[in-house]
């Protein structure tokens, strides 16, 4: 099985980027470097001893804990040295809204930290999620709306949904997993079954989430939290990591899941 190799460059991360970096590290070879120029300099010198196979890259990542870390000069000189080599920024939680009040770096795929790095590896056509075994998935909404809209996703990944609307009493059968729709959804779950420990996963979709939802979540036992608007990927490695995680770890290493509360 081969490893996609990854030139990281990146200094003084936040948190969150930190996480993404150590998960990256397990799923794929990865050089680490400061800055650009360090990045630039390694490639030279490898290049002047003949060894440029040594360090030929699938993909240069910046990590990008705030707006400004990086020039676009930056980007276009790695492209220079190495027009094959994919460019991906990853935007921490302080930068993830430099696309609407910033100049976010052109020519490189813009991904964010919560989507951890099974965002990256799927730039680089290295990502596979096998097919999902079907499922009855209880969905907790307020809204029939908002019902459809996530239960649609789920039947295209092959699943079978029932919704679970929140001023509703709780369904009788107990589904292979409840995705809920925001936190409101899942605080109205727990004020119905009070006192009980969660015996089914359970995955949290999230607008925007925040580090301390990430928290908050692994405090409370849900599996995974999965940004909205996400990714069909996104979920289908979700909900077959909350089913199976076990099964999933074996079967798609070394590529990475998408990063799960705990």
């Amino acid at each position: 099985m081969r490893f996609p190799t990854i030139h990281l460059v990146g200094r003084n991360l936040s948190p969150e980027l930190g996480a993404v970096a150590r998960d990256l590290a397990t799923r794929a070879i990865v050089y680490s470097f400061e800055t650009t120029a360090d990045l630039l300099r390694a490639w030279r010198l490898a290049r002047a001893n003949d060894a440029a196979e040594c360090l030929q890259a699938s993909a240069v990542v910046w990590l990008q804990s705030r707006s400004g870390d990086f020039a676009q000069a930056e980007v276009d000189a790695v492209q220079i040295l190495d027009p094959l080599a994919r460019c991906v920024v990853v935007a921490g939680s302080w930068s993830e809204g430099e696309p609407r009040s910033g100049r976010p770096l052109l020519d490189a795929t813009r991904c964010y930290w919560h989507q951890g790095a099974a965002a990256i590896l799927s730039q680089i056509a290295v990502e596979e999620t096998a097919p999902l075994a079907p499922h009855w998935l209880a969905i907790h909404a307020a809204r029939q709306l908002d019902y459809q809209g996530i239960a649609g996703l789920c039947q295209s990944l092959g699943q079978r949904t029932i919704w679970q609307a929140t001023y509703q009493p709780a369904i009788s059968s107990e589904p292979a997993l409840r995705i809920f729709c925001d936190w409101s959804a899942w605080q109205s779950w727990c004020e119905q079954t009070p006192g009980e420990q969660p015996s089914t996963p359970a995955i949290l979709l999230q607008a925007f989430p925040r580090p301390d939802d990430f928290e908050r979540a692994r405090a409370a036992g849900i599996s995974a939290v999965v940004a909205q608007p996400c990714r069909a990927t996104d979920l289908q490695q979700a909900i077959a990591a909350a089913i199976a995680p076990a099964a999933v770890i074996q079967q798609i290493q070394p590529q990475q899941r998408i990063r799960t509360a705990a």
